[in-house]
Formats: C-alpha cells, sequence, structure tokens
C-alpha cells in the first residue's frame, strides 16, 4: 500500500502541471462559444491547422496553444503565423 502512494505522489508531482494545463486548453478549445471560432480560424489557416494537431498528438508544446499570438490567431480568424 505505501509502495502505491509513493508512486502516486511521484506521477503527481511529474505530470500534474500538465494535467492542469490539459485542463485549460480543454475548457478553452471546447467552450461552445470559442469552437465556432476555432474551426472558423483552423479551417482559414493551414500553419494554425498545424499547430492544434501537433498539439493533440503531442508533437508540439502544449503551452502553444495557450499563447498570447495563438489565441489571438483564433480569435481574429487564423491570421498569418509570425515569421
Amino acid at each position: 500500500m505505501r509502495s502505491h502512494l509513493t508512486y502516486d505522489q511521484l506521477l503527481r508531482k511529474r505530470y500534474q502541471r500538465l494535467f492542469a494545463l490539459c485542463d485549460r486548453l480543454r475548457m478553452l478549445y471546447l467552450n461552445p462559444l470559442f469552437l465556432n471560432q476555432v474551426v472558423r480560424a483552423v479551417a482559414s489557416n493551414n500553419d494554425l491547422m498545424t499547430l492544434l494537431m501537433k498539439i493533440a498528438i503531442d508533437n508540439q508544446d502544449a503551452y502553444k496553444g495557450l499563447a498570447p499570438g495563438t489565441i489571438a490567431r483564433v480569435i481574429f480568424g487564423g491570421l498569418p503565423l509570425d515569421r
């Protein structure tokens, strides 16, 4: 029993920040008021679509999904990436 508690504590210590981030991303991007805008932005911007797909399959840092530039591109209909 003790080893289960220790293992649980180690997992929480290592991944708690990631779990919290995933909850924030889910609350933001799956919000019905925001979701339609996400779909419109992704449909008009391939770079944004690629970024969000990479985040979804864990090939991109998930914090990029909460970055102010990413949020702005979604809100303003998929503005191009800064180069």
